[in-house]
């Protein structure tokens, strides 16, 4: 039946050895094999690796073979050892969750009888976790050494070993693997070594251990070194799935698969609300019990959900436990500011987390449904929001989380103001706005949290479109937080692996032998920008992202110099924050166990309110009453709305598709239409706009001006002459609706009039060199065949500078060579 058909089933030949191993453990001797101890022994070596229902499938089939031999019992482990599950469990802080506890048993049992396991399962089930509780148990007799490799953070190379490029007698160099393999393997026997190989699993890897993972267990250089294994070391791959595994090497390991439903999100905000107790942290003696209650209430029916994604239009895919894991991480930040909270409070602050973690990657059409159901869940602490979110004129993320004693108050965010300079920078000028004010808000939180929960993230990821201002918003924040340092990583599809690591080893010293930080006392925050550019390889794996996931999880890499690859970096007083393009949007996504790490959050092109706060602010503080009269100023100021209609409108005509994908016309823009207007008025002779051109006032000027640049802004992007004209027309449309009084005849202001800031002639002597450029002036042509004359005269000038010939007489040297020749 269906129990047959999952990847990662194996019942070949080879499942047979494990049961007959286990039986070979348990029989008595001199006694006859009872079918109790030959179904425990089929369970488990069986049960581990099913799916959900399959188990009671696979049951149903031992069952009518061995008859009423198979009862719960069967699988039963005896007391001793689920007492250790559960001690070990408690010391952990973690929470009893039967179904996952039932799993860390039968992962034991898997370790008695296999040297290689595989744990598979989603990302955040707990598979590290779980690994490393077994690792740490009390009730060992012997000593466990873990050792984590992230086999596709570095090339086949510098995991396995080659030979060297640089010796004459290219001497064969071990890899990581390599190093670490012949450490463990020559070890006292008291003393055991886990190996857990954590990364995406393929056959540009894999292939090579099959030698070990069989009878031989011995593993197999390409330089010819046979290195064998000893039993006290075990082979552990913790995966995602195993989409690009072998059926040889399912087949010779031992497997475990975890679903979502295992762990369950309860037990992990159980797990967590028991730490923060643990802790002896300050708060109400009835915190668990409330925090489960509310939470069950809001999120039973919400985040169970399997299509929580299509249905609330989530910016990027996640689980359910990652969006529990983002709940937690607001939810501990914010528990942390009080001492002792009523019920009413605890719900407010409850409702907030909700918002933030499992809304902060919707679009904004998914933020509003499920504060709708939020709000309508809410029972007298409702009367306690601010009355614009009870009218739906705000949204709950407008606000943040204030303390007034231990009360909780509802605060709106609000958006810094910015003297802009007469002369402006266009380039380096950053204007806060509310998304970028709410972003640093959650990086705040996130990063600078003081006690940070286990089950909580520790780094932020930004998504959102291009040019929706994700890198901006972070220079904003870190402007502002001069007591940390921030190095910028913009990544491309060439970012390799090796390049990243290189990277960040540059900007870090070392404080001991293989300890590192930052230079001087202050913690570095590290910005990826566009963090899923890095190009696949034909696994579908990016080496690059899963470098920066050992870093995120493990604290530090692997060194890749020759002389101590082996050792382990450990580094300290480093943050995390990434920015990506949309995936919902067509863009590639990153790896789920990477994006688990990260508190995910989305951001929008700004509206009309973001662009009247960033482009607003500008254009007034450059428009004022020193230098233009008011009714320029206030035609100026118009300027952002107009700009924001004609880009919603051309959005709306002009969809992109296949053919025409690039059309996405974004904040840059917008951008690049004010950034026009601001160089026509930069030049200290410029400012005199109002002496515009004969006939032609000011008003007339600007707004021809602004024409302009938007023709040049959203016209020349456009491919066919259908889709000009339609922009045309849309354009023309939006003048006569807002600008027609300022033009009595209209002929004028369907004219298309041509800017550009070399029309003032330069200074030149009689030799013809130049002396004096001319003012750099954008300022309006009067005719086309004015401009075609300047561009004619400016090209011959260019090509007779003394340089030019010279290289136009080599290239015509080489034409004649050339001819000789033939």
């Amino acid at each position: 039946g269906d129990v047959y058909k999952r990847q990662h089933y194996d019942f070949s030949l080879r499942s047979i050895v494990p049961v007959l191993t286990i039986v070979r453990a348990n029989i008595v001797p001199n006694k006859r094999l009872d079918d109790k101890i030959l179904t425990r022994a089929i369970m488990k070596a069986n049960v581990p690796k099913l799916v959900g229902g399959d188990v009671n499938i696979f049951m149903n089939l031992v069952r009518d073979i061995f008859g009423e031999a198979v009862e719960e019992e069967a699988y039963s482990e005896n007391r001793e050892v689920e007492e250790m599950v559960i001690e070990q469990l408690s010391r952990s802080k973690l929470d009893e969750g039967n179904a996952w506890k039932a799993k860390v048993m039968q992962l034991r049992n898997l370790i008695q009888v296999h040297h290689g396991i595989m744990v598979v399962g989603p990302a955040g089930s707990g598979k590290s976790t779980m690994i490393q509780l077994l690792n740490e148990s009390p009730s060992a007799s012997t000593q466990y050494k873990p050792y984590r490799i992230n086999p596709k953070a570095m090339s086949p190379e510098d995991f396995y070993g080659a030979r060297s490029t640089t010796t004459k007698d290219k001497e064969w160099v071990d890899g990581v693997f390599t190093k670490i393999w012949e450490k463990c393997n020559k070890k006292s026997p008291k003393q055991n070594s886990w190996i857990v190989l954590d990364g995406p699993l393929d056959s540009s890897w894999v292939d090579n251990l099959n030698s070990v993972l069989d009878d031989s267990k011995v593993l197999t250089l390409a330089n010819g070194q046979r290195i064998p294994m000893t039993d006290n070391v075990k082979l552990f791959f913790e995966l995602e799935q195993l989409n690009h595994a072998q059926p040889s090497t399912i087949s010779r390991c031992g497997i475990i698969f975890l679903s979502i439903a295992d762990l369950g999100w309860q037990t992990l905000l159980r797990s967590y609300l028991k730490s923060r107790c643990d802790q002896r942290v300050t708060c109400n003696p009835n915190e668990l019990g409330i925090v489960m209650d509310l939470s069950k209430a809001y999120l039973d029916e919400i985040n169970s959900l399997e299509e929580f994604d299509r249905i609330y239009m989530a910016s990027v895919q996640t689980n359910q436990l990652m969006r529990i894991a983002s709940f937690i991480t607001i939810l501990n930040a914010l528990l942390q500011q009080y001492t002792t909270l009523e019920k009413v409070g605890y719900e407010q602050l409850l409702v907030y987390s909700i918002m933030w973690g499992l809304g902060g990657i919707l679009e904004p059409a998914g933020k509003d449904k499920l504060q709708k159901i939020l709000l309508d869940k809410m029972g007298s602490s409702r009367e306690l929001l601010p009355h614009k979110i009870e009218n739906d004129k705000d949204s709950v993320l407008d606000y943040y989380m204030a303390r007034e004693g231990n009360v909780v108050v509802w605060k709106p965010f609000n958006e810094s103001r910015v003297t802009v300079p007469e002369q402006v920078n266009y380039s380096e000028l950053f204007i806060p706005t509310l998304d970028s004010t709410r972003i640093g808000y959650v990086i705040d939180q996130v990063l600078n949290v003081r006690n940070v929960a286990e089950m909580s993230q520790k780094s932020v990821l930004v998504v959102g479109g291009t040019g929706t201002a994700k890198t901006s918003a972070f220079i904003l924040y870190a402007n502002t937080r001069k007591e940390k340092l921030s190095k910028f990583f913009t990544f491309s599809a060439l970012t390799t692996s090796s390049i990243l690591h290189s990277g960040i080893e540059l900007e870090l010293v070392r404080k001991r032998a293989r300890n590192f930080e930052p230079e001087g006392d202050k913690t570095m925050i590290m910005f990826f920008d566009d963090m899923s550019m890095p190009m696949p390889n034909e696994w579908g794996c990016q080496p690059t992202l899963e470098l920066i996931r050992q870093l995120l999880e493990q604290s530090g890499m692997y060194f890749l110099t020759p002389e101590q690859r082996g050792d382990f970096m450990s580094i300290a007083r480093l943050q995390y924050v990434g920015a990506m393009a949309d995936p919902a949007s067509g863009w590639r996504d990153i790896p789920s166990r990477l994006k688990r790490l990260f508190f995910s959050l989305s951001i929008t092109s700004p509206g009309q309110r973001g662009l009247d706060a960033i482009f607003g602010t500008i254009i007034r503080s450059q428009f004022t009453e020193k230098y233009f009269d008011t009714p320029l100023n206030t035609l100026a100021a118009g300027l952002v709305e107009a700009t924001t209609t004609l880009r919603d409108r051309t959005i709306k005509a002009l969809p992109p598709s296949p053919s025409r994908f690039h059309y996405r016309f974004t904040l840059r823009e917008v951008a690049r239409v004010f950034q026009g207007i601001l160089e026509a008025i930069s030049y200290p002779d410029a400012r005199t706009i109002q002496e515009a051109k004969p006939g032609m006032d000011s008003t007339q000027y600007l707004i021809l001006l602004w024409k302009h640049e938007c023709m040049r802004s959203f016209h020349d992007k456009l491919v066919s002459y259908q889709d000009r004209e339609t922009f045309v027309s849309l354009l023309d449309e939006l003048v006569l609706e807002k600008y027609h009084d300022f033009f009595p005849d209209e002929s004028v202001l369907h004219e298309e009039k041509l800017f550009c800031n070399f029309l003032r002639p330069s200074e030149r002597n009689d030799e013809g060199e130049l002396m004096d450029d001319g003012p750099k002036i954008y300022e309006m042509v009067d005719s086309v065949e004015e401009l075609h004359s300047i561009c004619m005269e400016l090209s011959l000038i260019h090509i007779s500078e003394p340089t030019r010939q010279a290289e136009i007489s080599y290239a015509v040297f080489c034409l004649k060579k050339k001819k000789k020749k033939k």
